[in-house]
Formats: structure tokens, sequence, C-alpha cells
């Protein structure tokens, strides 16, 4: 059975032989570096940051419908599932891009805390994109991709680039670095969803400081050097987030203390720090150590990917 869909940008071709579905584990982000350099006129943050892919995912799976309708289940976290999700949006405007015309079922499970500067709803938005080009075989490069998944938010351009990059721009002018690998990551937050807009709202502008240059954390990752890397994390959002939410300072101070540790940083806007730790048998025993007191702790480590088909 064979269905023409037609456009004046593009014609797709939906085979019934090929495939109907597509399973994607998209990736979490840690931000090794971050720090602000303006606020644009457009209301946006000109940003110089150090991302990194991590091997903690979510799943993603798109199934091809016999209508246009778009639904999405979730699984392990309570998300919306109507417009206001950052999944439904890429699919409405992927197909809004290349005229695509065909309704999908999207089951997300959940492994990436939500509102916790780990790019989950980033992350899916980016295997959504990135599905749909493969399920519907349109062809789209990397490069387009990634304008529209900027359209989405500023975190999509990386999580469909994946491994490691520096950021300019808002995030989505990439340069992209060799990777960490396989380093141990500890990821903790202290039960609090902080959005984007919060944490950039304390954060003040008005006087001149000397910013932190992202070249020297670009230099460590690139020579695998853990002990530079873990000297000079910087994030300048922690000063915001650490006045109005005490609890993450809290964590901070609690990872910083952690012997089996190279460093730790909050991830984002937060509220996830993360620790770089010496060994994943470390990493492993401190997380279940603190689940007394924090209610989510993940031992992970660095990846190389931002998507991976599975």
């Amino acid at each position: 059975q064979i269905h023409w869909m037609q456009s004046q940008r593009i014609s797709v071709l939906l085979v019934g032989s090929a495939i109907d579905s597509i399973n994607i584990h998209a990736h979490a982000k840690i931000n090794l570096h971050l720090e602000v350099i303006r606020k644009r006129a457009d209301g946006y943050h000109e940003i110089e940051t150090l991302f990194h892919s991590l091997a903690l995912h979510d799943d993603v799976e798109i199934i091809k419908r016999c209508d246009s309708e778009i639904r999405i289940d979730c699984y392990g976290a309570k998300i919306p599932l109507d417009k206001r999700n950052l999944a439904y949006q890429a699919v409405d405007l992927f197909c809004q891009q290349v005229s695509v015309r065909c309704g999908v079922d999207i089951k997300i499970k959940k492994r990436i805390p939500i509102a916790s500067g780990l790019a989950g709803g980033s992350a899916d938005a980016a295997a959504v994109l990135q599905g749909m080009n493969k399920l519907f075989e349109v062809g789209l490069g990397l490069e387009d991709l990634k304008k529209i998944g900027l359209k989405l938010g500023a975190d999509v351009p990386f999580c469909l680039t994946g491994g490691a990059a520096v950021g300019r721009g808002v995030g989505e002018v990439l340069t992209t670095i060799s990777p960490l690998e396989n380093v141990p990551i500890l990821l903790v937050n202290p039960g609090l969803e902080i959005s984007s807009a919060s944490a950039y709202q304390g954060l003040d502008l008005r006087f001149s400081r000397q910013l932190r240059d992202v070249k020297i954390s670009a230099r460590y990752v690139r020579e695998s050097n853990l002990e530079g890397v873990s000297q000079s994390l910087y994030n300048c959002l922690e000063s915001s987030v650490f006045q109005f939410y005490p609890a993450v300072s809290i964590l901070r101070n609690e990872l910083d203390c952690l012997p089996e540790s190279y460093g730790s940083l909050m991830s984002g806007s937060g509220a996830t720090v993360f620790a770089m730790m010496y060994s994943d048998m470390e990493s492993v025993k401190s997380s279940e150590a603190l689940k007394s007191k924090f209610p989510i702790c993940i031992a992970t480590h660095t990846s190389p990917l931002g998507l991976e088909i599975a």
C-alpha cells in the first residue's frame, strides 16, 4: 500500500512495507562551563557554554498512525501530553516545515529528571525531529534539523549533535570537540524543578565583571585532563539559584566534600548538581549513600552520543 503526500516544497512517499516505528535513545547533557555574556534585545541571553552528553537517556518511540493525530504517552514522570509538551511541538513544527501530514504516536520512557538542568525535554524533542526525519525518509541534514530545533529551544541543537561541544549565541552556535570517554558522573537533585527563566531572572548583569573563558575548559576536555576539567568547572547561574533555592547550595557543598570526586557543579539552570567521580564503583556507592538525603541520585557516565537509534 502506497500513500503520496504532496506539497509545493516537498513530496513524501509513505510505503506500507517501510518501517512504521523507530525507537531512539535521547541522552541527557550537563554543562561543564556556563557563562552569561549579556541579555539580548529579544530577551534571550547570549552565553558561552561547554556541553557534554551523558549515558543517561530517555527512550522515545515514534509510531506512524493512519490519521493526522499526534498522541503522546509518558512513563516514569508526570508531564503535559498536549501542545505544551516539547515532543508534541517538535512533531507539529517538523510537519509544518516539510509538509508531512501524517499522525504519530509518541511513547516516552522518562529517566531524565524534569526541569533539572539536564535538557530532558530538549533531548526528547531532538529525538522526535531525528526520528520523524528517518521514519518518513525526508532526508534533512543535521544543520536543517538544528535550525528547526532552535525554534523549540536553545538546547535542542546540541541534543541533536551530542558528544561535547562549545556553545555560543544562545547555545546554538556549536563547535564540537573530542568528548571525555566514560568519565563517571554522579547526578543528584534535591527534588526541585527550576525553570530556566527563574534561574536567569535572578542574575544581575548590570555590573561589569571578569568573564570566565570557555576555551580553558574546552582545552582540558580535548586533552582528557580530568584534574584540569574539574578545576575549571564554572556556572555563573549558581549564585542566582543558590540565593532563591538554598537546598541546591547545600547539595553542592555536600558533593564538594565527597573524597571520591574530582569536583562538582550545578548543571545548566539547576537544580541538578553533578560530581565527576574517580570510578563507577565510587559513583554507585555515593549514589546509594546520598539517597537518604536527596530523592534523585543517579550514577551515569559521559557519552559521545546525543541521540542513538535503539
